[in-house]
């Protein structure tokens, strides 16, 4: 299968769960990122906002900031991917393709390193392949990145194998809610 026939299959899999489905299956993911992420030393985590019923971050952007880390989150602006810190009291603004992100500032640009990158996917495979939404963002801003990167999916979402390009990063665990890729 192609990538875009992948992500038009995945998209309307995704559209179709019920609130209780993306509830019942995000808490699933969470639980296994916590586990992975109890044997991990780091202080910053870089989450996203899900949107289109990808797995729910909002629970773990609350755990993550009660929980004293550093919490970043992509913005984009320019057409570019920049990383920025914010706290539960900053708000998120709708960004562009309708994606909540921090507002950015000069003060809350994130310019060191990352040590846990928590990744949006479409789709993904048991070799840690992952499928984006297809514009590349993510893939060009892991390219220098050293950082711990999981993707997080539900289990539909993963696959044997998928398309992968030379370009695309590979992650280091995928994530779902009924297994843990490492």
């Amino acid at each position: 299968m192609d990538k875009k026939s992948l992500r038009e299959l995945i998209s309307n899999k995704r559209a179709n769960l019920s609130q209780d489905e993306i509830l019942r299956k995000s808490s699933e993911v969470h639980k296994h990122l916590f586990k992975v992420l109890k044997r991990v030393d780091y202080q910053t985590i870089m989450l996203y906002c899900s949107v289109k019923n990808e797995v729910d971050t909002g629970p773990l952007l609350q755990h993550y900031w009660q929980g004293g880390k550093t919490v970043l989150l992509p913005a984009l602006q320019d057409r570019e991917m920049i990383v920025v810190s914010c706290s539960s009291a900053e708000p998120l603004i709708p960004g562009p393709y309708g994606i909540r992100q921090p507002v950015c500032k000069a003060n809350n640009r994130h310019n060191q390193p990352i040590d846990v990158i928590i990744i949006p996917c479409v789709a993904c495979d048991k070799q840690k392949n992952r499928l984006g939404f297809g514009k590349g963002y993510y893939d060009r801003f892991l390219q220098d990145q050293s950082a711990l990167k999981i993707g997080l999916c539900y289990d539909f979402q993963l696959f044997e194998k998928i398309p992968a390009d030379k370009h695309d990063i590979r992650l280091d665990f995928v994530i779902t809610d009924k297994e843990v890729i490492p």
